[in-house]
């Protein structure tokens, strides 16, 4: 009876071990990161930067009696004037909506290594828009939009002992390479024209979608280079401020490790 009891049991134990030895090598570097990122990750990230734009009032305006808009800049008045941007983007779902995957982990010489990550980020985006003239309001619409992304970075990691703080360490140190963002879908959901009380939603908005993809892809194409020089920096004084353990020592460790002793 003892034998009828136990039998199944190991019989369940033998069918999941092979099941675990078939996870990829990188996949514990790769869950690593993805609770990283989740970690720092802002609820909603708004950037604002072309929000506001002002000109000093013009001497001569065409149709001067109409109301506009004037704005207190420090001493003076000015007036709004050019197109108005504002973006907030959110991921609703961090653990089913960034995904994180090792792709490539090679030594390229004596304790240097070549990291590459892919990861496919699922958002929801929703931009103001606005445009003024001369203190006249022009346009003010806000749309929403489904976007997801893939993110490949490109790392050059160097690992070194440091004993500066008393036992011997291994310290990571990473250098961004490249910095790829690719545009795999974009779909609008909903433009609300605010002076018209107008809201479009459906098909019609959706099929737009397409048309300004490659728009889009270009624009992404276009701020590669400075998003990756911002990471970089953002690495570099990391390690200025002795923070190189960007990710806990301990769990990085044992996640590399397997990594660190391949050829």
């Amino acid at each position: 009876m003892k034998n009828v009891t136990w039998c199944p049991c190991l019989l369940l134990f033998l069918t999941a071990a092979p099941l675990a030895a078939q996870e990829e090598p990188t996949a514990p570097l790769a869950r690593l990161i993805h609770k990283t990122i989740v970690a720092k990750l802002l609820p909603v990230y708004e950037n604002a930067a072309d929000w506001g734009r002002t000109v000093p009032i013009p001497e001569r305006m065409i149709l001067p009696r109409l109301r506009r808009t004037v704005v207190q800049v420090g001493d003076r008045l000015e007036v709004p004037d050019g197109p108005w941007r504002r973006l907030r983007v959110r991921v609703e779902d961090p653990d089913r909506d960034i995904q994180v995957r090792v792709t490539s982990f090679k030594r390229m010489e004596l304790m240097k290594y070549r990291v590459v990550v892919d990861s496919d980020v699922a958002l929801r985006g929703e931009a103001d828009l606005q445009h003024w003239r001369n203190g006249l309001e022009l346009a003010d619409l806000t749309a929403q939009a489904d976007v997801v992304m893939n993110i490949r970075v490109e790392c050059n990691v160097v690992a070194r002992m440091d004993s500066s703080r008393g036992a011997p360490r291994m310290v990571l140190t990473p250098t961004i390479e490249d910095m790829k963002l690719n545009l795999q879908q974009f779909t609008p959901r909903q433009v609300t024209f605010r002076r018209a009380g107008l809201s479009i939603q459906g098909q019609a908005v959706e099929a737009a979608g397409e048309e300004f993809k490659d728009s889009l892809q270009a624009l992404l194409r276009a701020v590669e280079p400075g998003l990756k020089q911002r990471a970089d920096d953002a690495l570099a004084a990391s390690m200025a401020n002795g923070k190189e353990d960007a990710l806990p020592a301990a769990e990085l460790l044992k996640a590399v490790a397997p990594l660190l002793s391949r050829k």
